[in-house]
């Protein structure tokens, strides 16, 4: 098992080898809150709601010294640490393993020390306002090349692709309805109307038991790009150009637009209204089906009340 901590800026310390390794912890244990309305006869009563509110949890780190590390720089690399997450009010990730806890450490202090000896124990204490332990399993389907088009004699070559620059972009379809004369696609089966293969079909597996929320980013060039995931559709009515991209973050409930430069664009009211856009992936192995013709990244986020057990 590996525990270890990244504070927000990305510094990372191992909790179980080198200089620290963990002794207790209250870790593997969790509680829901709830609302509750006492019973008119004054025996028992209804529990109408459960809740996750801030909870703590308590970590004793045995500090000691090595050849290259005193036991007096590894606590404060320890605690420079946790202070620059509390400073910056940005929490640092507590990992155990694949899953991690978004959290503060804010209190510690001494269990065992004595001077002249270059190690201690510590008990601190960390504070979470999102009291889930997270699993992100990313998934990234890359723009497919469109199929080639060949020009037969007497038809007219296609339209070139119009840039941002111009001004205006057409969306790409997942089906042709369109036969023209003297070119066909050619399938198993002679319909009125040929159909060409649908483009952009992927498989993407969410491992809890639970729905889970989920963070999608759409890359340009596109316009009202469409993904639809367990036969719900996941849209947002607006234009992205090439080299901008489109955050859909379901935790937040945000859709934002983020250009060439940096700059980002609030499009909360441009999203699909019949379907919502936040709609949680469902359990279990999903399709998931697009156009095909732009890029996709998506990262499901399973939570659970404790991390998983393992030897």
């Amino acid at each position: 098992m590996e525990i270890f901590y990244i504070s927000h800026n990305g510094v990372r310390v191992d909790l179980m080898k080198g200089n620290y390794k963990i002794e207790e912890s209250s870790l593997f244990s969790h509680s829901w809150d709830y609302d509750s309305k006492e019973s008119a006869s004054g025996y028992g009563g209804t529990i109408e709601k459960f809740r996750k509110d801030i909870q703590d949890r308590d970590l004793k780190i045995h500090i000691e010294g090595s050849e290259l590390v005193t036991y007096k720089q590894a606590f404060d690399n320890l605690m420079e640490l946790f202070d620059s997450d509390v400073i910056d009010n940005e929490p640092g990730k507590l990992y155990v393993d694949e899953r991690y806890l978004k959290c503060f450490i804010i209190e510690g202090s001494p269990d065992y020390f004595v001077p002249g000896l270059d190690i201690a124990t510590y008990s601190f204490k960390l504070v979470s306002a999102y009291p889930f332990w997270i699993k992100e399993t990313p998934y990234q389907f890359l723009a497919e090349i469109p199929d080639s088009v060949v020009i037969l004699p007497g038809e007219e070559e296609p339209e070139p692709e119009i840039t941002m620059e111009q001004g205006i972009m057409f969306p790409e379809f997942p089906f042709d309805l369109t036969v023209k004369e003297g070119k066909k696609t050619k399938g198993l089966f002679d319909l009125p109307t040929d159909l060409k293969r649908v483009r952009g079909a992927r498989m993407i597996n969410n491992e809890s038991y639970l729905p889970c929320h989920f963070r999608m980013t759409i890359y340009g060039p596109v316009t009202d790009p469409e993904i639809v995931i367990a036969n719900h559709i996941y849209k947002v009515e607006t234009t992205v150009f090439t080299d901008e991209r489109l955050e859909i973050d379901s935790r937040s409930n945000t859709v934002i637009k983020i250009g060439r430069l940096g700059e980002e664009t609030d499009l909360y009211n441009s999203r699909y209204k019949l379907q919502s856009v936040f709609e949680k992936i469902p359990p279990g192995r999903q399709v998931l089906t697009w156009p095909g013709g732009y890029g996709i990244d998506i990262t499901l986020f399973d939570e659970r009340s404790e991390p998983r057990w393992t030897l």
